[in-house]
């Protein structure tokens, strides 16, 4: 999301180390004496190898924690390196937002729903629409985009098609189905969007996204001119946080990778804004840095940190649990891990939360 002022091989292998030292040549002496020393000797070096890689994994473990550590230090109490707002590619070097040369965002500012919604539609009416996020990445990488140029894409190439699937699979876990209305929070390039949108039915997606330029791009290109006709998705540009634009009720609340960005201001706000516009029994489901009960490395700046509709800056941001329960209490919710809410999902083989551990967060049974 861009969203502001409101987005080997393992040491201590002990079976390893005995097949390095069974490949050496051990000498094979005609005295029985002399071949059980050099057995001796060989059992002496596995000893060695063993204790040497045990020794170097935990040094190996230390240094990567305190190297964790400290970049959640950083600048800003709490502003750590980002390792899903980079994308491993070139992209156009700009001081500028993201995708800024679609000069769309100072239209869209500040309009209402169906303004925005209408004039996403107007822009795809001469875009090449693609199949897949897939394709869509590769023909951002050639060159072959409409736009002229490929620029920031919401996180690295190697998780760009992964993620759709991804927040799909968590969301159906929790209960979403096709009948539920779902606001996505940070639209981005609809990497994610577009999955949604083709499972739940007719009128049932809204989005926001503040990069207007970023928001027509991912519409125009990854949902397509045909989708947005069919399926009637509904957008805002908007900076608060304000859910109530839509004027409905939301059953699914989601974000990906903008908790991460958001300081506790924006947090609150979000959080105030899920409590007024959530159905019976609606859930929000967000990504976090870490789920952690440490609040030393917590962010306390009042700013977003990162790319955003009016910056291209770098950064990510750490909220603990305690703060975040803290939070929730306010505005009568309550606020759990996935692995807590979902323990037969994150506890598969295949799982992987793809950098970024989710959080589930409910209105309370008395609120």
């Amino acid at each position: 999301m861009a969203m502001a002022n409101a987005r080997n091989r393992k040491h201590g292998d002990a079976s390893s180390a005995t097949s390095e030292i069974d490949s050496l040549p051990l000498n094979h002496g005609h005295s029985h004496g002399s071949s059980t020393t050099t057995k001796l000797i060989g059992l002496s070096i596995i000893a060695f190898i063993v204790c040497f890689r045990t020794v170097l994994s935990s040094s190996s473990k230390e240094i990567h924690e305190h190297e964790h550590d400290a970049s959640l230090e950083g600048e800003g109490k709490g502003k750590v390196a980002d390792h899903e707002a980079n994308a491993d590619m070139n992209v156009a070097e700009d001081s500028n937002h993201p995708w800024h040369w679609v000069n769309l965002q100072n239209r869209l500012e500040g309009k209402d729903v169906d303004f925005v919604t209408n004039s996403l539609l107007d822009y795809s009416s001469d875009k090449t629409s693609y199949d897949s996020p897939e394709q869509f990445l590769t023909a951002c990488q050639n060159g072959e985009l409409d736009e002229g140029k490929c620029d920031f894409l919401g996180g690295p190439t190697d998780k760009f098609s992964k993620m759709g699937p991804h927040v799909l699979e968590v969301l159906v876990e929790l209960g979403m189905k096709n009948t539920s209305k779902v606001l996505e929070v940070g639209a981005g390039l609809s990497r994610v969007s577009k999955h949604i949108i083709d499972f739940v039915d007719e009128g049932n997606y809204g989005g926001i996204e503040p990069n207007g330029d970023m928001l027509a791009v991912g519409t125009a290109h990854i949902i397509g001119r045909d989708t947005l006709l069919n399926k009637k998705p509904r957008y805002s540009t908007n900076l608060d946080f304000d859910f109530g634009v839509f004027r409905e009720k939301f059953d699914v609340v989601t974000s990906r990778s903008v908790w991460t960005h958001t300081s506790k201001v924006q947090i609150e706000k979000y959080l105030s804004s899920f409590a007024n516009n959530a159905a019976q029994g609606a859930f929000l489901a967000t990504s976090v840095v870490k789920v952690t009960e440490d609040c030393s490395k917590d962010y306390m700046g009042t700013e977003w940190v990162g790319k955003s509709n009016d910056s291209n800056g770098e950064g990510i941001v750490l909220h603990c649990m305690p703060w975040l329960r803290t939070a929730c209490e306010k505005e009568g919710l309550m606020v759990e891990s996935l692995k807590e809410v979902a323990p037969k999902l994150v506890s598969q083989n295949s799982w992987s939360d793809l950098g970024q551990p989710w959080i589930v967060i409910r209105k309370t049974k008395t609120s």
